[in-house]
Parts: structure tokens; C-alpha cells; sequence
């Protein structure tokens, strides 16, 4: 049996056209225990040389994955000083896997809190590494998707991406 919600995404997906030739360029933050921030720009801040390696290993998997080459991530992630509930939103959306989507209530009630999709949507609008924390795949019941940390087109394209196995230049 099909999924509803990723049948309704596939419908949405098919009306849109992923933009093929964004520009995914990232500013990566990172410690020595793992990746910190994921943000639009240029540039590494690492303050020790394995907080370096830590920030090259996400460029080199950001890039493997863009091209259509990578569906996971295995860079450590440094997110120890998040509030407890986007923590566990975060943990929750981790598992979420590559070409599936769930819907904010779905993701509230995984986190024992079913009234709160809300509050799951708060927490994923500041996920402080989009992408290596897979919040693109985090829809609307209805299918629709709304505002994404780096824009509405490369959400398009992500989810494109997952579904259609279609990499696209970094």
C-alpha cells in the first residue's frame, strides 16, 4: 500500500520544476565533536583541526549528496546545547529516511507530543544544520510545503532529488 502524504507530495512535485542549477553554496560551523551550523554563504569556522576535518567531511558529503551520489549523511553532529524538545525533534527527524517524507503530526505524535505540530514546525524552522538534519522531508498533511530555511525552491529541489534520484551541480 502506497503513502498517502508521499503520494500527495509526488503529485505536488510533479507540478513543480525543481530548480536544477541553484546555487549550494554553505557556511559550515563545526567543533570538535561535530558539526554545530549549516547556513547560505562561504567559509568553515572551526576553532581546532578536528573541528576542520569535521567541517570538510559535511562539504565533501554535502557535495556527494547534491550530485545524487549520497542518501545519508555519517559527519558527526555537535547539537548538545539545543533546548530538549528540538532536540528530540531533531533525533526524530534523523530517522526519517532518505525519499520518505511524514507530516508534522505525524512527527509531534513520534516525539509524545500529538497536539503540538506546531511546536515541531518551530523546532525544525530553527534546525541549526538543515539538510544534515533531514527537516525537508517534514511536510504538511495536505502534501504542501511551506517555509524552508534556504528557500521554498531548494526544499522543492531536495524532495525532487529524493524521489527522482536526480543529482544536481554544487
Amino acid at each position: 500500500m502506497t503513502d498517502p502524504l508521499a503520494t500527495r507530495v509526488a503529485a505536488r512535485l510533479a507540478r513543480r520544476r525543481p530548480a536544477p542549477r541553484l546555487a549550494a553554496r554553505f557556511r559550515i560551523e563545526a567543533t570538535a565533536r561535530g558539526v554545530t551550523r549549516l547556513a547560505p554563504g562561504r567559509g568553515i569556522q572551526a576553532s581546532s583541526a578536528a573541528a576542520r576535518r569535521h567541517a570538510e567531511r559535511a562539504r565533501r558529503e554535502l557535495a556527494e549528496y547534491l550530485a545524487g551520489r549520497r542518501t545519508s549523511f555519517s559527519v558527526p553532529l555537535d547539537l548538545g546545547r539545543l533546548p530538549a524538545f528540538q532536540g528530540r525533534v531533531l533525533a526524530a527527524t534523523l530517522r526519517i529516511g532518505f525519499g520518505e517524507v511524514v507530516s508534522y503530526s505525524e512527527l509531534a505524535a513520534q516525539v509524545g507530543a500529538p497536539r503540538a505540530p506546531r511546536a515541531v514546525g518551530t523546532a525544525l524552522a530553527r534546525n541549526p544544520v538543515p539538510i544534515l538534519v533531514p527537516c525537508h522531508r517534514v511536510v504538511r498533511r495536505d502534501g504542501t510545503w511551506g517555509p524552508y530555511a534556504f528557500g521554498s525552491a531548494l526544499k522543492t529541489t531536495l524532495l525532487a532529488l529524493e524521489t527522482r534520484g536526480s543529482g544536481w551541480r554544487a
